[in-house]
């Protein structure tokens, strides 16, 4: 299958269960460096976002499902609904810096609350290569959690 029939396949599952949720989605699909990236714009899309994200994220793991299904394709769909994962990780990322802030300048560890794993690499990725802190995870399940412990 072409890269352009995988974006279709894709876009076409997505906007089909979302008209079958009673919205009216625009969506735009675009090829990204780890897959394929769905952005959809709805009314009143917090609903379908969900607490944390959570609704979407099991939208996401739907689409992804059936797209295997359709395709045989294992590539990673990433849905985002009116922009709410970008704004996620930009609020992640002034998390991070900030506790890092915190925890250098009181050479004390913080451990942050709970997150997905998606979350907690994210933390990781931007705290890595600030020398002053480092990152690890702690916790089991959904308990688990990133602390930042300041170097020496």
């Amino acid at each position: 299958m072409e890269q352009d029939e995988t974006l279709v396949v894709a876009k076409a599952i997505a906007e089909k269960i979302l008209v079958l949720m009673g919205t009216e989605p625009q969506i735009i699909a675009k090829k990204d460096g780890q897959g394929i990236s769905i952005e959809i714009n709805i009314n009143n899309g917090g609903t379908i976002i969900g607490k944390d994200g959570k609704n979407l994220d099991a939208l996401q793991e739907i689409v992804q499902a059936i797209f295997f299904k359709k395709t045989s394709m294992r590539k990673r769909v990433m849905l985002d609904i009116n922009g709410y994962r970008k704004r996620s990780i930009d609020r992640l990322m002034n998390l991070a810096i900030d506790i890092a802030d915190k925890v250098a300048a009181t050479k004390e560890e913080v451990a942050l609350k709970p997150m997905s794993a998606h979350e907690r690499y994210l933390v990781h990725s931007f705290l890595q290569g600030d020398h002053r802190v480092t990152t690890i995870s702690q916790g089991e399940g959904e308990a688990r959690q990133v602390v930042v412990i300041p170097n020496e």
